[in-house]
């Protein structure tokens, strides 16, 4: 597994959270350009034979993480990707074949990989889930309220 960081302090942090884990650690340069940094330097980071990534967001904590490989299994089908969906919105994470490698490798700013996933059509595979957690993103003291009640739950 590959943790991708962003500012020193925030890096500090969560090498301290992932210590002992079996977790490789790597700063994003260019980190506060957005979520391309981030997917740029994670696919870069892969072993030259890696066939797909599967890409979860950090703050998206209470995301499946057994989806990955049936989402896997549905990328590999599609041919490009493939992510889960919960009452008809996409959600996290997403696994990439290594055909999106190279747009991966190519994105910039702080779009993610929406645009491309979007554009992909049928080479995109959607896997419903009720699992509500591959929506909730905490970006605001609410959201993390919200995403407490849910582990609680």
């Amino acid at each position: 597994m590959i943790s991708i960081t962003g500012a020193d302090e925030a890096s500090t942090n969560i090498k301290s959270a992932l210590a002992g884990a079996d977790v490789f650690i790597r700063p994003a340069p260019g980190w506060a350009e957005g979520m391309a940094a981030s997917l740029r330097t994670g696919v870069g980071a892969l072993a030259p034979q890696a066939e797909g990534v599967c890409v979860f967001l950090g703050d998206m904590p209470l995301v499946p993480a057994g989806l990955c490989g049936p989402l896997v299994e549905a990328a590999e089908h599609a041919g490009y990707a493939a992510r889960p969906r919960f009452e008809g919105r996409p959600g996290h994470p997403v696994a990439f074949t290594r055909a999106a490698f190279a747009d991966l490798l190519a994105l910039e700013g702080d779009t993610g990989a929406t645009a491309l996933l979007k554009a992909r059509g049928p080479a995109v595979a959607y896997l419903d889930t009720a699992d509500s957690g591959v929506l909730l993103d905490i970006d605001t003291p609410a959201d993390l309220e919200t995403a407490a009640a849910a582990w609680k739950a």
